[in-house]
């Protein structure tokens, strides 16, 4: 076939066609690749950022280094409580569990009761995943810190961020969220480092398991006893939403079963 008729026209053009889809397959694969392992990045710094074992300034390489030695990675059941990733046959498959996913999949969520108390409603989200990852840190062979991670509605999106508690399960260490698209200046203030910094010290659960931590309106009086949280100012829906996404996921329908063996010290080295 000559090279300059019709047919060799189409059969070149063909074949470009084909190396540069194959080219730009690979690229996209790689770019996913990064992006994954980019955002993996991004909520191990947030997860040590609520568990104050890292400053913002941290290099990714220090992120990697403190993660890989300091945190251990758990699966429970959030309405029993128990660790499930080390039973002889798991319900996930521990390499390749996505928390997010698991809402979409079938057996793999549960509906929230909408007659359930108030405290016991994630807002107007409907379900929620029966299996959670935990992060687990030890110090000396002891645990000394626990991290959540949460989410819930503000005001424009689905808000996610990590909760650190100490050791006694009740009191905060530390809160970050990585990811939301609320309003820059107003609902979008929860990455306020000032605003976070509330958070430290809170006492978010009382001795007998029941959560006493709340957002309130920005400016409103404290309590005195540690457990009230200034809102966003100019953000009353957003503010609305923090309040009771942290509720809900330290209460009963949340991680309050696993909390409870926590403090019984049955997660303890």
């Amino acid at each position: 076939m000559r090279r300059d008729s019709i047919g060799g026209t189409f059969l070149v053009a063909a074949v470009l066609c084909i190396v540069c889809s194959v080219l730009v397959s690979g690229v996209a694969v790689g770019l996913k690749s990064k992006q994954e392992k980019n955002k993996e990045l991004d909520r191990q710094r947030n997860i040590l950022l609520a568990a104050q074992l890292i400053d913002k300034e941290a290099t990714n390489d220090e992120v990697t280094k403190i993660f890989d030695s300091k945190v251990k990675k758990i699966i429970i059941d959030l309405d029993t409580g128990e660790r499930v990733d080390n039973v002889e046959n798991p319900p996930v498959d521990i390499k390749t569990f996505d928390q997010k996913e698991s809402l979409a999949k079938e057996g793999m969520h549960e509906e929230i009761p909408t007659d359930a108390p108030k405290d016991e409603r994630l807002g107007p989200l409907k379900e929620r995943e029966k299996y959670s990852w935990v992060y687990l840190i030890e110090e000396e062979g002891k645990l000394s810190t626990v991290v959540l991670p949460f989410y819930g509605k503000g005001l424009w999106s689905t808000m996610y961020g990590y909760v650190a508690l100490k050791a006694d399960a009740e009191t905060v260490l530390g809160l970050t969220y990585y990811e939301h698209g609320e309003t820059p200046g107003l609902g979008g203030e929860v990455d306020n480092e000032l605003w976070k910094a509330q958070w430290n010290n809170t006492k978010a659960i009382d001795d007998d398991g029941s959560v006493v931590v709340s957002v309130v309106k920005a400016g409103t009086q404290g309590d005195g006893l540690g457990t009230i949280i200034d809102g966003l100012s100019g953000a009353t829906i957003t503010t609305k939403g923090v309040n009771t996404m942290i509720r809900y996921w330290l209460g009963p329908g949340g991680f309050g079963p696993f909390l409870t063996k926590v403090r019984k010290g049955e997660f303890n080295g």
